[in-house]
């Protein structure tokens, strides 16, 4: 369920209307929790899980920001989470089914919570990242259906799990952009594709040989030769099963070459190169 950001206290002191923030208050749970509300192509539910933190003061203000013009005067939101205003036009908006608008403000911080490094730093056991990258491909797809460029997505999302500039991110970066192409090529995102990415779950390919095939996520470096490296979602692609079966424990040429990229980054151990370099 989304964490919903506590707006009173500085919103009090200023000069907005208790009736506007008792309205935004009770717009964010319906509009992002307790509604099942579809993608404009897809009828997936777009209701957040356990694993996503999303700041909701950050995303209201950004989608006031976009609809201010004169109904909006917003100072210093980003920050503060503070909204100031002088109508009800935007809450009455948002209580009224603008819900694409809202939500392509939530992707950024959905994929930023998916890939925090921190948050993968306490996942302990096997394959516990998986779903994270199924996530992942599911908000870049949604956001890029309401009109969002996936790098403009993913770089907002380095920005707010404070990575923007490091390696990790362009790691991130990357490897996510090349899994939403997998995932359009496979015709992984059809409504019933996007029902099952969204879950954390994997979708059917409809698409080429492996059509009727699910797309597993599947882990470039196996984590029996690098367990470091098992839970971070840059070291996951989609493929289909048959193939993800097939490769087992295998180190390709292709993570060796990516393992040794990983390692000048400072992203791989240096035990663990070495476990790698000498297969």
């Amino acid at each position: 369920m989304a964490r919903i950001e506590e707006l009173g206290a500085g919103v009090l002191e200023s000069a907005m209307p208790k009736l506007l923030l008792a309205l935004l208050i009770a717009a964010t749970p319906c509009i992002i929790a307790q509604t099942n509300l579809p993608s404009a192509q897809t009828n997936a539910p777009v209701s957040l899980d356990d694993d996503v933190r999303v700041d909701m003061g950050k995303v209201l203000t950004r989608m006031l920001t976009e609809k201010s013009s004169n109904s909006f005067a917003i100072t210093n939101a980003v920050d503060s989470g503070t909204l100031l205003t002088n109508g009800l036009t935007g809450a009455l908006k948002l209580m009224s089914g603008d819900t694409n608008a809202l939500l392509k403000h939530v992707a950024p911080q959905a994929i930023a919570s998916l890939t925090d490094p921190a948050e993968l730093a306490t996942l302990k056991g096997d394959r516990l990242a998986n779903p994270r990258l199924q996530k992942c491909v599911y908000w870049l797809a949604y956001a890029e259906e309401q009109g969002e460029k996936p790098e403009a997505v993913l770089d907002e999302s380095a920005k707010l799990n404070k990575t923007a500039g490091t390696p990790y991110a362009g790691f991130v970066r990357w490897g996510l952009l090349e899994n939403l192409k997998i995932a359009k090529e496979l015709g992984l995102l059809t409504p019933e594709g996007m029902v099952e990415l969204r879950s954390g779950k994997s979708a059917t390919i409809t698409k080429g040989q492996c059509a009727g095939q699910e797309a597993d996520a599947a882990l470039v470096i196996p984590g029996a030769v690098c367990p470091e490296l098992q839970n971070q979602v840059m070291n996951l692609e989609l493929l289909p099963a048959s193939l993800n079966r097939a490769k087992s424990d295998k180190v390709t040429d292709r993570a060796k070459v990516f393992a040794k990229e990983l390692y000048e980054a400072n992203l791989l151990s240096e035990a663990g190169w070495e476990m790698i370099r000498m297969l």
